[in-house]
């Protein structure tokens, strides 16, 4: 009788341990490329402008309130002066009224002091006369004091009638008074308006031309300059590209085959294809609506087309990766980021190659 070879249960054993090994090492890892993206600005003007001065160059890192162009506006320029000159001719205006106004007013009180100064002349003269009167009686001893009196007095009842006409001329004067005075106030005044209104048009081209020099919005990178020297340039044309210092985005395509795989709000170790120091946890935020071509940077094959789903990954900005830069997407199931991150050993034995190649 044959023994049993005992080759045959090691051979066994190997290929129980090698199918586990295979069994894990294609379910627990998914790996796919992608590339980070720093956030982009366009920046523009809400009107057309000349180009002055180009003062940065594109890769160029800026500071937050740096001036990157010098460009201006001649219509604005041109409208300000205008608007000033403007001024000056209401200004010359309002002071040729004001004088009128005054000379007004001197007018009044000229007039009406004439006319006080006649009725008191007038009174005067009846004082006097009366006054005359009265000393004639004075001579006769006959007479006494009594049978002086009179019950009625015409002359002093011109004077009390020239009294009251002196009242009525002064409440008159003092109301005309009034309304000449109220028209130099600025509810009165015709220009005062004018002057405001234009004043306040001023300002606005002036915050406009203010808003016409291009400063860096933050901390960031030049990407773009799409504009030269001495060009005009229209409205709402973009003239530079700017970004933020560091990748805030992963754009990746996880292969079709895995696309259940990947799902909203999971966690996925982002690193360098260049060196597993620079990695980071990112958090899925997007998923593409529809199939598409994998680009070819991220395919093994540049020629063989392969397809999947693009995933987006919102990663912490506080990382060293560069724009654009190549970098490998994982998410390794059944296990945490943080110890993902903290035993790069096992995490390289369990590593498959890339499924978007």
């Amino acid at each position: 009788m044959k023994l049993f070879n005992p080759i045959y249960l090691v051979a066994i054993v190997v290929g129980f341990f090698l199918w586990k090994f295979s069994l894990s090492f294609t379910k627990e890892s998914i790996l796919f490329y992608g590339f980070a993206e720093n956030k982009e600005t366009e920046i523009n003007l809400d009107h057309s402008v000349h180009v002055d001065k180009i003062l940065v160059t594109p890769g160029e890192f800026v500071k937050k309130g740096q001036l990157l162009i010098e460009v201006s506006q001649t219509d604005f320029e041109f409208d300000i002066s205008q608007e000033k000159n403007n001024i000056d001719e209401l200004k010359i205006k309002e002071t040729l009224w004001q004088a009128e106004v005054d000379r007004k007013i001197d007018l009044l009180k000229t007039k009406h002091q004439t006319e006080i100064t006649e009725i008191q002349a007038e009174i005067s003269e009846i004082i006097a006369e009366k006054n005359y009167q009265e000393s004639l009686f004075t001579d006769l001893e006959t007479l006494n004091s009594e049978s002086r009196k009179i019950s009625y007095d015409p002359l002093q009842e011109k004077i009390n009638k020239l009294d009251g006409e002196k009242a009525r001329l002064t409440t008159l004067f003092q109301a005309e008074l009034s309304n000449l005075n109220k028209e130099k106030t600025s509810s009165k005044n015709p220009f005062k308006q004018k002057v405001k209104s234009i004043e306040a048009e001023i300002t606005r081209n002036q915050n406009k031309l203010e808003k016409l020099s291009l400063i860096a919005p933050t901390d960031g990178l030049i990407g773009n300059v799409h504009c030269k020297e001495a060009e005009n340039i229209t409205s709402f044309k973009t003239l530079i590209t700017f970004y933020e210092p560091n990748p805030s985005l992963v754009s990746g395509f996880v292969h079709e085959d895995l696309l259940m795989s990947v799902n909203l709000n999971d966690s996925l170790l982002v690193r360098s294809t260049k060196s597993d120091k620079f990695q980071c946890v990112g958090i899925v935020t997007g998923l593409g609506s529809r199939i598409v071509e994998i680009p070819e940077r991220l395919r093994k094959n540049p020629e063989y087309k392969t397809y999947g789903r693009e995933v987006l990954i919102q990663i912490p900005t506080n990382n060293e990766f560069l724009q654009k830069e190549k970098v490998v997407i994982e998410f390794m199931n059944g296990q945490k980021i943080s110890s993902i991150i903290s035993n790069n050993g096992d995490k390289k034995s369990l590593a498959k190659k890339p499924t978007g190649e």
